[in-house]
């Protein structure tokens, strides 16, 4: 595909393949799958300024900067029919990710790089790669057993999963000028990371009488992630950061539905969850693990020394990021016939230590983010589909939130800066979709509507920090093959997205920190203008 963006593409492809055996009393399944990414990277925001003067501008201008990737998956299920009352399913899988990204960066300091023994400013414009392997794996199984009066679900969930990170030089341009010698491919940082996973989970859905389902469900979770930094470039000694951290999550839920009559249904449900910080989020605001003498945000460290006294790395405990916790409200009602589905449903999540965005971004044009202390979401989801004559389907759903700090005090280089009560950047208010389809014999011809409300860059909700609410119309068609002839499992469908060729930004960041005499600027991701998909499905 041609990328909207300036400089920007991708050139993808993916295979699938399965095969099964049906026993007596059981079913075994192997999938494979894999696929490869090379991708011209248009990953960063765009100032404000540079999108009026072209609205498809690409901070990126190196032509080679690319992500190519490729993560071979291998899957076998096993389902054994134990009895009528009962049934066993087991899987195991591997994931197999190998990639890069190469980078052009300009006035890269060469100690940092590793191009340079003692610590100096000396700079220079440097191309490098950045490498992952990674190894997932893991085995999932599941036990049901159906009781006279519901089912009861007992599960696992097993996995580990470890990864290789490192930095090559590929190029330092005016090497020979400023006296650098180097190898091409050299490393200049290495840090290994390792994630085990163990999920226990049971799941009951108890009927006392035929109209009234109750669930009940318990979800154990014990996470341990390891990090360590190697040996590279200038990376050794003091340099050199570990973690290890735990995480024990017990989140239950609780929820009932009542069958008013074969129409209507009303349901409520209760549920607490929590979620681990991710790598980025634990490790620091600005940078990164890649950059020499910036460590992660932990409150505590040890410093390990080698058996003659030397330091060997600093062994950190303590993070500040906190896993953040849910609680989470919600009720509604249903009405079904043969020629209306209508739902409508009422949430309030109340969250203690949410991951939000604070503004501005990090070296890689990733959000900042960390912990708000308490945040509350808030809303009403609507959704209808209806049958019209003359083969016609109009279906829709619109959703109306609130979602602000209930309490939250952000420190800006020491200044306190008191947000309670403000919306959450990145949360429009209002969200809505409609599409009315029309299918007649072998066509299916559709039209999608999308509308997207307000959303605020920063959490200041400063009006002149905003994204402007936007609508997109999508027209699209499939043609069934398979109808036509008959045999062949055939299908060709072609869509148009933004067929009014629309000027919007889904998605952005106000940046305060830019420097001396920096005023700061809104950052936008651009969306595409009028663009084309077409796919061919063929099944034998």
């Amino acid at each position: 595909s041609d990328g909207y963006r300036d400089n920007s593409a991708s050139d993808l492809w993916s295979v699938f393949t399965g095969f099964s055996r049906v026993g007596e009393r059981s079913i075994t399944e192997f999938n494979f799958y894999t696929g490869h990414e090379l991708t011209h990277a248009a990953w960063e925001a765009s100032g404000d300024w540079e999108l009026e003067e072209n609205h498809q501008h690409n901070p990126y201008t190196y032509d080679n900067y690319v992500d190519d990737f490729s993560q071979p998956h291998y899957e076998l299920h096993h389902n054994y029919f134990i009895n009528e009352m009962s049934d066993m399913k087991n899987s195991i899988f591997y994931i197999r990710g190998n990639g890069f990204y190469e980078q052009y960066k300009d006035g890269r300091n060469l100690w940092e790089h590793g191009l340079v023994d003692e610590e100096s400013s000396e700079e220079a414009d440097i191309i490098r790669q950045k490498w992952i392997t990674k190894n997932h794996y893991g085995w999932v199984s599941q036990y049901n057993l159906r009781h006279k009066m519901g089912t009861l679900t007992l599960g696992t969930y097993l996995s580990g999963f470890n990864s290789d990170h490192w930095g090559e030089i590929k190029e330092v341009i005016g090497a020979d000028t400023l006296g650098i010698g180097y190898d091409i491919g050299q490393r200049y940082y290495n840090y290994k990371g390792e994630k085990q996973y163990s999920t226990f989970y049971m799941n009951e859905i108890f009927m006392p009488i035929s109209d009234l389902s109750i669930m009940t469900n318990l979800y154990f979770q014990k996470i341990n992630y390891n990090f360590e930094q190697l040996e590279a470039g200038n990376f050794d000694a003091e340099y050199l950061n570990a973690y290890e951290v735990d995480y024990i999550f017990l989140n239950p839920r609780f929820g009932a539905n009542y069958n008013v009559n074969k129409s209507f249904n009303i349901y409520g449900n209760f549920s607490i969850s929590q979620r681990e910080p991710t790598d980025s989020e634990l490790y620091d605001t600005w940078y990164g693990p890649d950059d020499i003498g910036v460590a992660p945000l932990f409150a505590e460290a040890d410093t390990v020394f080698t058996d003659d006294g030397n330091i060997e790395k600093i062994k950190w405990k303590n993070p500040y990021v906190k896993a953040e916790k849910l609680n989470d409200y919600e009720m509604g009602i249903g009405y079904v016939n043969s020629i209306w589905k209508l739902k409508a449903n009422l949430y309030w999540m109340n969250f203690t230590d949410e991951i939000v965005a604070y503004g501005g971004a990090d070296d890689e044009g990733n959000p900042i983010r960390g912990n708000a202390d308490k945040t509350v979401h808030r809303g009403v989801e609507l959704s209808a589909k209806v049958q019209l004559p003359s083969d016609l389907e109009l279906s829709g759903n619109f959703s109306y939130s609130d979602n602000y700090f209930e309490e939250f005090v952000m420190f800006d280089w020491g200044e306190e800066i008191d947000l309670s009560g403000n919306t959450i950047a990145g949360f429009p208010r209002v969200i809505s979709n409609g599409t009315l389809a029309y299918e007649i014999d072998i066509f299916n011809l559709f039209a999608q509507m999308q509308y997207v409300g307000k959303q605020y860059l920063d959490n200041t909700e400063n009006e002149d920090r905003t994204i402007d609410p936007f609508k997109v119309l999508n027209l699209g068609a499939v043609f069934n093959i398979t109808k036509l002839f008959g045999k062949t499992d055939l299908q060709l469908n072609m869509k148009v997205n933004n067929i009014l060729d629309e000027e919007y930004e889904t998605a952005g960041y106000y940046n305060a920190w830019g420097g001396e005499n920096w005023e700061g600027a809104n950052y936008y991701w651009p969306a595409a203008g009028r663009n084309f998909v077409a796919g061919l499905r063929l099944g034998f």
